[in-house]
């Protein structure tokens, strides 16, 4: 009978053990989605963008609202990538780019934007780009979206002409005319070049 009862207790402490264990993994994934949603509300206070997958995807990326502005920027980073490898003269080109742009002013997203000079960027982050990109562009001018990509476009030219041709200069391989293109498209610049 002793080992009966001693049997009940030990269940018994596995059982309050388990639902305790249970309690607190509900209570890390409740911290977990209150701080997601603090952070969507930042992002949407800064962007304001309010489609809620959009944001989702950009938090899911590590994107906050402090880095954000290197997305607007990546698509330099994804042309000089184009050929499989940045080379040296890309990476002159993209580096005087962010001078240009003022990135390098902004730590968090020129941090971000050099980790894609280290490491391949996936095309994921390319159609992030354009998904953003295209519903913060919905509510400004036509004129505004065309200058801001053609200032785009034209630093993406000079990164992908950088390591082509005779000499370095003169050609953009298919893979570089590809994003140029999609870049195009998403700024509604039609025959860029």
């Amino acid at each position: 009978m002793h080992t009966r009862n001693s049997m009940n207790r030990r269940t018994e402490k596995l059982v309050d053990l388990q639902l305790a264990a249970n309690e607190l993994e509900l209570q890390k994934e409740l911290i977990k989605a209150v701080a997601f949603e603090s952070k969507k509300q930042e992002l949407i206070h800064s962007t304001q963008i309010e489609e809620s997958e959009l944001l989702s995807r950009l938090l899911k990326a590590g994107f906050c609202p402090e880095s954000l502005f290197a997305l607007e920027l990546f698509p330099i980073a994804f042309v000089a990538w184009a050929s499989g490898s940045v080379t040296d003269p890309e990476r002159k080109v993209v580096l005087g780019s962010l001078v240009d742009y003022g990135l390098l002013v902004n730590q968090a997203s020129n941090d971000r934007f050099q980790g894609w000079l280290e490491i391949h960027p996936d095309r994921e982050l390319f159609l992030l780009w354009k998904d953003y990109l295209t519903v913060k562009l919905s509510p400004v001018s036509s004129e505004v979206r065309h200058a801001k990509g053609i200032r785009l476009l034209k630093k993406s030219i000079e990164i992908a002409m950088a390591s082509g041709g005779l000499l370095g200069f003169g050609t953009i391989c298919e893979a570089e005319r590809v994003i140029l293109d999609e870049i195009s498209e998403v700024f509604g610049i039609q025959e860029f070049f």
